[in-house]
């Protein structure tokens, strides 16, 4: 049976201030928003970044008809939608001022690609340094640097260096290479889309810092770094898109978006049984699920139709409604996989508000042939219990990063750093790196900085 949380009649949620040594009655002094703007709803958490980072002051989410398909199709509604979203979460009747924050993106405008780019060494010794591989931090692919381009970088990922033309690794800090490139996954999206996203978050008093991958921020909430080794796929089905994130050794190596997701298993109900699409998404929660041989496709339902008659339905004929559908997703993401040409998946990892429709798990498994497992958002100290349900895993993923932005255990802008930095160039520490060089032999370095 379908699980869509969201059945409040006024499609409104709202967490008011609960943590302890949260303010209840006052906005806090330096608000940061974490805006999810998804194609069925806008769910937004207010940091408290006055206090305490690890402070929620609230969160809320209101339903939304100003995205389809993951795109802006009337800015001043969702500006309002947004508006009034974030004005729930601080528990206030206004705005004062702009509120700094990120925003999520997704729909089929959004594509990611790999690319490798050359660095430059800053010195003549041949020791990579922390500058060194933050030389390269832009790249040709972005708007900032093209301002012809039809396309906007969203994120960047890294995957690895290549020293010498041949040696990945992970880290190259602190070894011996005159050439360095670095591997990057690198999302974008259609500018215009873009600028109306910023347009909309802009003018409901959100200053956007920062745009986020929708489902890379669902992946950083609901997998464990240790299952990201295994090589996964991450699906997050939303109302109406499906996110498509793929890890290889716990980096992301493939990213993309299917016009697909529950609007469509609504549609398509409206459409067979000819009623009205609010009328089809009530019945697809409460009784829509994609497994023939569950008990519960021997009951039926009524529906009312135009002409004021009431009918009986069996459940058999909604399941094999949602089923195709779930199968046609299914059979997208399968061509999705064997485009990308990766062979080495071992799982299938499911969040998303539309993952939890019944049954959806067992047909990916067997047209996948990957165990399919449906993820929400680990339990943390941020969010309460009603947004840790895989709807709100964007929500959750976003509010983690923002957290865990700041360094705990070495602050990269601190005095200490930099004089870490500076030692690293000395001319006793580069002559005493260059005769352990000479020493060892070259295949013991092959192995050391790995193939």
């Amino acid at each position: 049976m379908a699980k869509n949380i969201e059945s409040k009649s006024s499609g409104e949620s709202v967490m008011q201030p609960t943590i302890t040594g949260s303010r209840n009655h006052l906005t806090p002094n330096k608000p940061y928003a974490v805006v999810d703007v998804g194609s069925t709803k806008i769910a937004i958490a207010v940091l408290n970044m006055d206090e305490n980072p690890q402070l929620i002051y609230g969160c809320a989410s209101t339903k939304t008809t100003a995205v389809t398909k993951g795109k802006v199709t009337d800015i001043d509604v969702l500006s309002n939608n947004i508006s009034e979203t974030l004005k729930k979460a601080l528990n206030s009747n206004e705005i004062p001022n702009e509120i700094p924050g990120i925003v999520s993106i997704s729909g089929t405008h959004v594509k990611g690609v790999n690319e490798i780019e050359s660095l430059t060494l800053n010195n003549s010794h041949g020791v990579i340094t922390f500058e060194d591989i933050n030389s390269g931090i832009t790249n040709k692919y972005g708007y900032n640097n093209n301002p012809h381009s039809s396309r906007r970088v969203i994120n960047e990922h890294h995957i690895n260096y290549i020293l010498d033309g041949e040696h990945a690794v992970i880290n190259p800090i602190g070894m011996h290479s005159q050439d360095i490139k670095i591997k990057k996954h690198i999302i974008s999206g259609d500018i215009s889309e873009v600028e109306k996203l910023e347009s909309a978050a802009k003018k409901a008093g959100v200053d956007v810092r920062g745009l986020v991958h929708g489902g890379t921020a669902s992946s950083l909430a609901t997998i464990k770094n240790a299952n990201k080794t295994d090589n996964l796929i991450m699906l997050d089905i939303g109302g109406g898109t499906t996110d498509i994130s793929i890890y290889e050794s716990n980096c992301l190596i493939y990213s993309s978006v299917l016009p697909i997701g529950g609007f469509n298993f609504s549609n398509d109900i409206a459409i067979a049984l000819g009623i009205d699409y609010t009328q089809a998404e009530n019945i697809k929660i409460r009784h829509g699920l994609t497994d023939i041989y569950k008990p519960s496709v021997l009951d039926s339902f009524k529906i009312n139709l135009a002409d004021s008659k009431v009918i009986e339905i069996p459940v058999l004929d909604l399941c094999q409604i949602m089923k195709e559908r779930a199968q046609e997703l299914a059979g997208l993401i399968l061509m999705e996989i064997e485009s990308s040409g990766i062979t080495n998946l071992k799982n299938c990892a499911l969040t998303g508000g539309s993952s939890q429709i019944d049954g959806i798990d067992k047909i990916l498994t067997k047209t996948l042939q990957l165990k399919t497992n449906l993820c929400r958002p680990s339990e943390n100290q941020y969010l309460t219990s009603e947004y840790l349900s895989p709807e709100y895993s964007t929500l959750a993923g976003m509010t983690t990063q923002i957290i865990d932005s700041k360094p705990k255990l070495l602050n990269m802008n601190s005095n200490n750093f930099e004089k870490l930095t500076q030692m690293s160039k000395l001319p006793i520490i580069n002559k005493t790196s260059t005769k352990i060089k000479k020493l060892i032999k070259k295949p013991y370095l092959k192995s050391v900085r790995g193939k």
